[in-house]
C-alpha cells in the first residue's frame, strides 16, 4: 500500500501544478451573465455582449448632470493563477471631456486611457486603442472601469476583445498523464496480486 501511495504522489503533484488552461471570451467560468455590474454613484449601468460572447461593450455612466465623478465597474473573480489579457478600444467621439477606461486587480488601478478618480478632469483623445495583460492569482478580483467625471453629455464607448483569463482547467496533457499513470499503477497492483495468489 505504501508503494502505491508513493507511486501515485508524483502524479497528483504534477496534476496540481499543471498550468491553468487559458479561456477566451466571456463564456464558461467568465460567462457574461456571471460578472458583477455596479455604478459607483448608484446610477444605472449599461453593457452589452455580442452573440458568441467575444466582444464586450461598456458605456460610461451618463445618467445625471451633477458633475460627480463616477464609474461603471464590471467585475469578476479569477479562477486560477495565470495571465489576464485583452485588447481595448476607447471611443469618446460623442463626448471627449473627462472620460476614461480603467482596469483593476483587487482594487489596484491601471489607467488605460483618459480620466480616473485621482485625475478626473484629464482630457483624453477621442479614440484610443491598446492591449493590456497582467499576472493574477486565483481568487483575485478583476474589474473593468468605464469612468466619467461629469456624468453627462453622451457616454464614451469602451470595447473589450480578445479577453483571455486562466480558466482553472488542467491542460489535456496533464489529464492524460494522470489517467495513464493511474492505469499503470492499477495494472501493476493487479499483476502483483495475481502473482502473490499463485505462489501462496
Amino acid at each position: 500500500m505504501k508503494r502505491t501511495i508513493w507511486a501515485i504522489a508524483p502524479l497528483a503533484i504534477a496534476f496540481a501544478a499543471a498550468p491553468a488552461l487559458a479561456q477566451t471570451g466571456f463564456n464558461g467560468f467568465y460567462d457574461y451573465s456571471t460578472w458583477t455590474s455596479v455604478a459607483t454613484d448608484g446610477g444605472p449601468v449599461y453593457s452589452s455582449i455580442d452573440g458568441p460572447q467575444q466582444t464586450l461593450t461598456l458605456y460610461e455612466p451618463d445618467a445625471n448632470w451633477d458633475w460627480v465623478p463616477q464609474e461603471f465597474q464590471f467585475s469578476h473573480v479569477v479562477a486560477a493563477s495565470g495571465t489576464v489579457s485583452f485588447d481595448w478600444v476607447f471611443d469618446a467621439t460623442g463626448d471627449s471631456c473627462c472620460s476614461g477606461l480603467n482596469f483593476y486587480v483587487n482594487g489596484n488601478l491601471a489607467n488605460l486611457t483618459g480620466g480616473y478618480f485621482g485625475n478626473s478632469y484629464n482630457f483624453s483623445s477621442d479614440y484610443v486603442t491598446g492591449s493590456y495583460s497582467v499576472a493574477v492569482n486565483a481568487g483575485d478580483t478583476i474589474t473593468f472601469g468605464a469612468f466619467s467625471a461629469d456624468g453627462c453629455c453622451g457616454p464614451s464607448i469602451n470595447t473589450i476583445t480578445n479577453f483571455q483569463a486562466p480558466g482553472g482547467v488542467p491542460e489535456p496533457a496533464s489529464w492524460a498523464m494522470m489517467v495513464g499513470g493511474f492505469g499503470l499503477v492499477g495494472g501493476a497492483m493487479r499483476s502483483r496480486r495475481k502473482t502473490a495468489v499463485r505462489f501462496a
